[in-house]
């Protein structure tokens, strides 16, 4: 009977844990256009300049060398580290390059106007990729302060990085310089 017990334990905790780690299928279409089947595709990784912030930042251009069609994304590594289990995982979220001014303009009235104000409650503004990268403003438990949370899986809290509202500037930046990047890569 122990062992049935056990056994039954198992299997639910095996379900839960599948079930937690489901990751939902992306909706970027720079992801999309990378599962084509029978074409030649043609990647091309360009960093993107700007000082560091303990996110990293990426262009992609994925060129189908048949048809010569383009499309460009801007990658967001975050990375997670544990030390009880000693290794480190990097995820990497999408932003499809036509989405690139709406996340810049959605950060710049973040740095604008929502945390030069001091909240009554505890608040949060977001946005959202088609691809589930995250760019949140979050006050302090206090409400005093603010910070910014970057979570490129919407299927794990690993993929998240906490950083200091002062880096918020340096994001939009990246943002900005990963955007010309594209436009430069994709018009050739």
């Amino acid at each position: 009977m122990k062992q049935i017990i056990l056994l039954l334990t198992l299997i639910i905790f095996s379900l839960n844990t599948f079930a937690q780690e489901e990751k939902p299928a992306s909706k970027s279409k720079a992801i999309l256009f990378q599962q084509k089947e029978g074409s030649l595709l043609k990647r091309e990784f360009y960093d993107v300049e700007g000082k560091k912030v303990g996110v990293g930042f990426q262009a992609l251009v994925v060129t189908d060398e048949i048809t010569a069609e383009k499309i460009g994304a801007l990658r967001i590594k975050t990375y997670y580290y544990s030390s009880a289990l000693k290794n480190s995982e990097t995820f990497i979220g999408t932003l499809d390059s036509d989405e690139l001014d709406a996340c810049i303009k959605s950060l710049e009235y973040m740095s604008e106007t929502i945390i030069t104000q001091t909240p009554n409650t505890y608040t949060e503004c977001e946005y959202k990729s088609r691809d589930g990268v995250s760019i949140t403003v979050f006050s302090t438990s206090d409400n005093t302060k603010w910070q910014i949370a970057i979570q490129t899986k919407s299927y794990t809290n690993r993929s998240t990085s906490y950083l200091k509202i002062s880096s918020l500037p340096e994001i939009i930046n990246y943002l900005k310089n990963g955007q010309q990047l594209l436009k430069e890569k994709l018009s050739r």
